[in-house]
């Protein structure tokens, strides 16, 4: 919760896209940090980090969101991105249990989802807000 107000108040203050890169990439750094996390104590410390990361990173990518589509198809984006977002996290879970029962440990589901967190905050560095376009019209040439 209180890096929900952070990840906010910074996302106002600074570049969203950075902000969102870099709890993105909190979230990567403590997820490797859990494959190779030797004590509860550790566990725990990278678990609190996950969070820290999720937290901030949630807030930004929906404040984020007017600033690429504008405010008056807000709620038709969020539907279908929750729609998305719902179906992913539907199927990873499954999913990370299968290789963790084939592989017998949760280091290659972590380093999955360490990398595809990677993966989201260098695209969240390179997301540029649309320009509008100005449309020319075409001069029909004299007859």
């Amino acid at each position: 919760m209180v890096f929900q107000v952070v990840g906010g108040v910074l996302g106002d203050r600074m570049s969203k896209r950075r902000t969102l890169a870099l709890f993105a990439s909190i979230q990567a750094a403590a997820v490797l940090g859990m494959v190779v996390a030797d004590s509860l104590a550790l566990f725990l410390v990278f678990a609190v980090l996950v969070s820290a990361g999720s937290g901030g990173r949630g807030v930004l990518a929906i404040s984020i969101l007017p600033d690429y589509f504008g405010t008056a198809s807000l709620g038709k984006i969020l539907g279908f991105s929750f729609i998305f977002a719902s179906l992913t996290q539907l199927i990873t879970a499954p999913i990370g249990g299968l290789i963790v029962d084939v592989l017998g440990s949760y280091a290659i589901p972590l380093i999955i989802l360490a990398a595809l967190n990677l993966l989201g905050a260098f695209l969240f560095l390179k997301a540029r807000s649309p320009q509008p376009q100005t449309w020319q019209v075409a001069q029909a040439e004299p007859a």
